[in-house]
């Protein structure tokens, strides 16, 4: 009985690990936020875009911001946009109006 539990253990813990993101950050522009849609396609979903310092973010995850990532499901990774300096790029449904 205990050998099936550690082998239920094992292939839990390899499907974690093989579902698990991993997360890095992508330098972009204003340049690329139009090029590549992503952009268009956030606005389109009444979405409110807005490039924060990183040390201003969990205040205004208070507010309702969350910082946006664009996935590449195919290798499981979550890239942070953020531009040269190091501004990352946050979004939060708009308004209703």
């Amino acid at each position: 009985m205990i050998e099936w539990l550690g082998i239920a253990y094992e292939i839990a813990k390899d499907l974690k690990d093989r579902l698990k993101w991993e997360e890095r950050e992508k330098e972009i522009n204003g340049q690329w936020l139009d090029k590549s849609g992503f952009a268009k396609h956030l606005t389109d979903l009444g979405i409110k875009l807005y490039w924060s310092r990183p040390d201003s973010i969990p205040t205004l995850e208070l507010d309702g911001w969350a910082v946006l990532y664009e996935l590449d499901q195919k290798n499981r990774i979550r890239n942070r946009l953020v531009r040269y300096d190091g501004t990352t790029l946050l979004g939060r449904p708009a308004k209703g109006g």
